[in-house]
């Protein structure tokens, strides 16, 4: 079979094509035919501008894409993402994927962040965890509510400083004005009157200074002679305590005497009550041994 030369052309450059694609496709979504790969999962609240396809980033390398969006369910509430990355991919179990861009302009992709050295690598299959990162949409969102806001503030401001306000304000800068005016009299005095008292001030201070510096050596002296005093009581002090402990002692040694010494006080003072009963009873005997004679009655 014999093919024509604009076959030919037309074969050749759909070859070519091909090819083109091919390295575009690599070029672009990293696509590499001599490595393997493997799985990842990533939950997140917010996934715009990730669709099947969309690039993944390992410190801003393109190193897979993303396969399938899960939507949510009963058991997790966040939006799922299937991933594949090269298999040579450290990811760590501290690593972390969020959704970003290189510029305004540019597309989203998913990154994932490098984690620490020294953690261990996450098992394909497994989940990485993920952080929310503020897209430019949201950015926009976000300013877009705070412009609504401004323009209602604007117009509370422009509400506040109408015509009416306006007049009541110019009233009472007016009234403020007059109010200075009348005040600056007494003010001047009373400022006059404090300056005055300022210097008063400095020359009861300067007087104190000179006291201070005269009565230095006395203070001095004084204070010497609280120390001489300090140290002659503390002096007393020891003696006393010493004489307290040799009173101790000795309360101690005569502890016995001391007992037997009250027990002839008490004894003593039996035997003076019993004398002063008999002396009340027998007067006699303080001036005679015996007894009076009895009296013979006629």
């Amino acid at each position: 079979m014999e093919f024509k030369g604009n076959e030919i052309k037309a074969g050749i450059i759909i070859i070519a094509a091909v090819l083109a694609l091919g390295i575009f496709l690599v070029a672009m979504f990293g696509v590499r035919f001599d490595r393997d790969t493997k799985p990842y999962r990533v939950y997140l609240d917010y996934v715009g501008g990730i669709t099947e396809g969309t690039l993944v980033k390992y410190r801003g390398l393109n190193v897979g894409q993303v396969i399938e969006l899960i939507l949510p369910d009963a058991q997790q509430h966040q939006i799922g993402l299937l991933i594949e990355v090269q298999k040579d991919t450290p990811v760590r179990n501290d690593s972390r994927a969020f959704i970003t861009s290189i510029s305004l302009m540019s597309e989203q992709h998913l990154e994932i962040s490098s984690g620490s050295p020294e953690a261990e690598i996450l098992p394909p299959g497994s989940v990485i965890p993920s952080k929310e990162v503020l897209s430019f949409a949201q950015m926009a969102e976000m300013m877009t509510e705070l412009g609504d806001q401004v323009q209602v503030l604007i117009a509370r401001t422009s509400d506040l400083f109408n015509d009416q306000n306006r007049a009541r304000l110019a009233s009472i800068m007016g009234g403020s004005d007059t109010l200075l005016r009348d005040l600056r009299g007494p003010a001047l005095a009373s400022m006059n009157s404090l300056q005055e008292m300022s210097h008063q001030l400095a020359a009861v201070g300067a007087n104190l200074t000179a006291l201070t510096d005269t009565s230095d050596g006395n203070i001095t002296r004084v204070l010497a002679n609280l120390e001489r005093g300090t140290a002659g009581m503390q002096q007393l002090m020891g003696e006393f305590k010493a004489t307290l402990s040799q009173l101790r002692a000795t309360m101690s040694a005569n502890d016995r005497n001391l007992g037997e010494i009250v027990e002839n006080f008490q004894v003593t003072s039996q035997n003076m009550e019993e004398f002063s009963r008999m002396i009340k009873a027998q007067p006699w005997l303080l001036v005679r041994k015996a007894a009076p004679p009895e009296r013979k009655i006629k």
